[in-house]
């Protein structure tokens, strides 16, 4: 059982901006090209070894914002840091001490690839993992076909959910406007998005009270997020309404 950080890198030129979680800021200074460098930040750098950040990049993706220096402006290189080298610098300055990777996919140009797509990052999922997922810069289907595959292996393979995330950059208007904007006003939230996926298991839960009046799901549901309630720092008011729903 590990931890595991997945994430699909897209090939747009990324504009550096300051990403808050939490409230909490990363890229104040600079600023940060990649989400992904922002979310790690937050939720990764005391993973341990056996814990692993897997990006997944289709060739241009790699080429693009994998690599150092590749996009390009009227024929010549643009001087860029890929997040390959963001995450050796995590590594130096952070201390970071979980393994990373890239894996090549293909495009998803055609229900072929999508499936291809769906294999590679199902077979990256090991029995009892715990997932963190950032699916700011995934392309097209990805979004969806992630949930799909988060679904598929929480039964299959009894990984646990522990956050997708989205950096809604989109909040701050087009990239026309984000362009002209100062890097300091370039505040990007980033949304957790896992009560969305949580949705589902619970919509499983209750269907299979209505269908067949087992309750055990919807017992084990609850006893997951009360579980969490206790651990957490949550209100005094919130903790005495849970330890209620417990009795």
């Amino acid at each position: 059982m590990a931890k595991k950080f997945i994430s699909i890198l897209g090939t747009t030129n990324y504009l550096p901006c300051i990403y808050q979680y939490n409230g909490q800021s990363y890229g104040s200074d600079e600023g940060l090209r990649f989400v992904q460098e922002a979310t790690i930040k937050a939720h990764c750098l005391d993973w341990e070894q056996q814990d692993q950040i897997l990006i997944f990049t289709t060739e241009e993706a790699d080429q693009k914002n994998w690599q150092d220096d590749g996009h390009t402006k009227e024929g010549n290189p643009v001087k860029s840091q890929g997040l390959k080298y963001r995450l050796e610098c995590l590594k130096k300055s952070q201390g970071m001490k979980a393994a990373f990777e890239n894996i090549a996919i293909p495009a998803g140009g055609n229900e072929e690839e999508i499936w291809t797509i769906f294999n590679h990052i199902y077979d990256r999922l090991d029995k009892g993992d715990d997932v963190l997922f950032d699916i700011t810069h995934a392309f097209r289907s990805i979004p969806m076909l992630t949930m799909v595959v988060l679904s598929y292996a929480r039964v299959l393979k009894d990984i646990t959910l522990q956050g997708i995330y989205y950096g809604a950059m989109e909040s701050l208007g087009n990239f026309k406007k984000l362009e002209q904007m100062p890097v300091k006003e370039r505040i990007v939230p980033i949304f957790d998005l896992t009560a969305f996926a949580n949705l589902v298991e619970w919509s499983h839960a209750v269907e299979m009270f209505v269908k067949g009046g087992n309750a055990k799901e919807i017992e084990r549901l609850a006893n997951k997020e009360m579980g969490k309630i206790f651990r957490s720092q949550s209100s005094q008011t919130l903790h005495q309404d849970a330890k209620k729903i417990n009795t």
